[in-house]
């Protein structure tokens, strides 16, 4: 009988590693170039590369609990404590966990205890002197269970009640609905009153899965992550597969995003992670170095850090910020496209002005128009007067009108057709400015006509830039030398 169950049981382990192995190189993959590591390890200043457990402060502190000490990480420096600089560390400097509670770190050890650190000070207090195997908290409440089997709940100060439960050789406990769960090693699944820890109800049925470690979910409760499933916890600590993991057999560890958004680490190698609405797995490339990955803290939807047994990896994933958009379709064949400026007009549309002419795309659809079928080389423009004013090589000024498709020249007493100007900016009033080679020419586009202002020293302009909070036009020239010129209102 005791043979057929062990066989039973084999037959069933194979049965769930074959189907995770097959799903693992079934499931979607993020491809290579979408994200990038970064491994932190000892030669970078962490305290050991054997990370236990990691926890993100309100403050951004990265704190890292290792078989050497603590580290606190702030994105580049390392600030280590373990028994070498502090008399009341740990004795063998191993911190299995860490939790935050308010303005103080609580450090776990399986052998040794719990301390409380001061996240400022960087200051220790012993708390008590056994070995803890699970810790949670809540608010300045404490609960833990002792590698003696004895459960506890407590504020940082004082004992608020405690009780001998089930010894065995590992414990997972939370706060959740006003309760105090706690998974048992092949014992099941228990709910104690957080008020006097009676007993309200167990699962022992639940020693099937032999362990589970318990994380509170923001969707789902209470969840059991048993290192192959997910079960939600219902009532009377009865168990069903948690909704959209039923498929995942092989789960190491479980968290969520901020946004409640499950994320695994998958048989111990591949962090599976929200990304375009579907849990995705990444592969870390490790060709010298054997990482078994252990928790993921997710900082965001793209920035994770995973805490492995060789040293901690961030893991970022790079986001789209650009796209190209080909407007090859409406130019002629093997005609090089130079793209200078970018305005911003009305209804979506931008215009980007080059060579050849002005092309016409809509920010949402994307869809492009040629306006302008001469191969105009146009330097730089500007929205105003609800035209496109722009500057073109030796064709001078002209203006474009999105509205009829309009195009003329500008020109009056000062501005000529085949003028070469090399910079244009416009005022909230009624003018344009041209930078030419000596010369700055204003223009009122209301009035119809222009004026000229000489540069001194024969300096050449390159580029204009109308100041509206100091009413002034800057003036970029050839000698690096910006020249601001006050200018009046009408």
């Amino acid at each position: 009988m005791a043979l057929n169950l062990f066989i039973s049981k084999m037959n069933s382990r194979l049965l769930i590693f074959f189907l995770g192995f097959c799903h693992f190189f079934i499931s979607q993959e993020i491809k290579s170039d979408r994200y990038s590591f970064t491994v932190y390890s000892k030669e970078n200043g962490l305290v050991d590369n054997n990370i236990n457990d990691l926890k993100m402060d309100k403050d951004g502190y990265l704190w890292l609990a290792t078989d050497n000490g603590i580290s606190r990480f702030d994105g580049a420096n390392f600030i280590n404590l373990n028994n070498t600089n502090s008399k009341l560390f740990f004795k063998n400097g191993v911190v299995n966990s860490i939790h935050i509670c308010k303005n103080s770190l609580i450090l776990s050890s399986k052998n040794a205890g719990l301390l409380i650190l001061d996240r400022k000070t960087l200051k220790l207090k012993k708390l008590i002197s056994t070995g803890v195997v699970s810790i949670a908290i809540s608010g300045d409440t404490l609960a833990y269970v002792t590698n003696e089997g004895l459960l506890t709940v407590r504020t940082l100060k004082k004992v608020l009640r405690k009780r001998k439960i089930t010894n065995s050789g590992n414990y997972s406990i939370a706060f959740w609905e006003d309760a105090v769960f706690v998974s048992i090693e092949r014992k099941g699944l228990f709910k104690y009153s957080r008020n006097n820890l009676k007993t309200l109800g167990k699962n022992i049925n639940a020693q099937n899965f032999e362990f589970g470690s318990l994380v509170k979910s923001k969707k789902n409760g209470l969840i059991v992550e048993t290192d192959y499933y997910a079960y939600t916890v219902h009532e009377n600590c009865e168990l069903s597969l948690t909704k959209g993991l039923e498929k995942y057999d092989y789960i190491s560890y479980y968290t969520e995003n901020k946004a409640g958004k499950p994320v695994i680490v998958y048989r111990n190698k591949s962090p599976m992670i929200p990304y375009k609405n579907k849990l995705t797995s990444v592969y870390i490339n490790s060709d010298d170095v054997e990482y078994e990955l252990r928790k993921i803290l997710p900082v965001n939807n793209s920035i994770y850090f995973i805490s492995t047994n060789q040293g901690l990896i961030k893991q970022c994933l790079k986001k789209n910020i650009s796209e190209q958009v080909s407007n090859s379709k409406i130019e002629v064949p093997n005609i090089i496209q130079v793209r200078r400026k970018i305005i911003e007009g009305k209804n979506n549309k931008l215009y980007f002005l080059g060579f050849p002419g002005i092309v016409e795309i809509d920010k949402k659809t994307k869809k492009s128009k040629k306006y302008l079928s001469e191969s105009l080389s146009i330097y730089d423009g500007v929205w105003a007067n609800s035209k496109i004013y722009f500057i073109v090589e030796n064709l001078g000024v002209m203006t474009f009108s999105p509205n009829n498709y309009s195009l003329k020249h500008l020109e009056d007493s000062i501005i000529q057709k085949d003028d070469n100007y090399y910079s244009i900016a416009s005022d909230e009033q009624n003018r344009i400015f041209l930078g030419g080679n000596h010369e700055i020419v204003i223009h009122d586009f209301k009035e119809k006509k222009s004026e000229s202002i000489l540069l001194p020293n024969q300096e050449k302009v390159k580029s204009l830039l109308f100041d509206s909070k100091t009413k002034k036009l800057l003036v970029g020239t050839t000698n690096g030398v910006t020249f601001i010129i006050p200018m009046q209102e009408n």
